[in-house]
């Protein structure tokens, strides 16, 4: 089941994740300040699982996202959002905070996938070693398998 649901766009299911996020989190979260703190999941998702390139158009995705859903009520209103500078200020902080996250967050994991890739060829290695070694005495060979 989890195979099939990679198959689809990667980019689909994080836009998905910071809709349905987005539209939850509005309905039942007051505070600006939370609701900003929950954006942040798809963007740590996708720093783990597909790399900065990702990480950071997610993060992107979440400070639009975020833009247009903070601005939607201030114009229901009427007050648009550039006359509360403090709420734009928090927004702005948040974004940077966000990206550099973003891009720290995904930098780590690609290096850790590296790694294990590295690991594994190494460790591929000392086998196709050992069976080089051993495959030279029939007695041993048979023994060791």
């Amino acid at each position: 089941m989890l195979r099939l649901i990679e198959r689809v766009n990667k980019e689909l299911w994080l836009l998905l994740s910071m809709f349905a996020i987005a539209g939850l989190l509005n309905v039942l979260a007051d505070a600006q300040r939370v609701v900003l703190g929950f954006y942040t999941l798809p963007t740590v998702v996708a720093a783990y699982l597909y790399g900065r390139r990702h990480a950071v158009l997610t993060a992107y995705g979440s400070v639009l996202l975020a833009l247009l859903v903070t601005a939607m009520p201030t114009a229901r209103t009427g007050d648009w959002m550039f006359h509360q500078p403090r709420q734009l200020a928090d927004l702005g902080a948040w974004a940077g905070t966000l990206l550099v996250t973003a891009y720290l967050m995904g930098t780590v994991c690609e290096r850790k996938n590296a790694q294990v890739r590295e690991l594994r060829q190494t460790y591929n290695g000392v086998l196709v070693l050992l069976r080089h070694f051993i495959s030279k005495d029939e007695y041993t060979e048979h023994h060791s398998y």
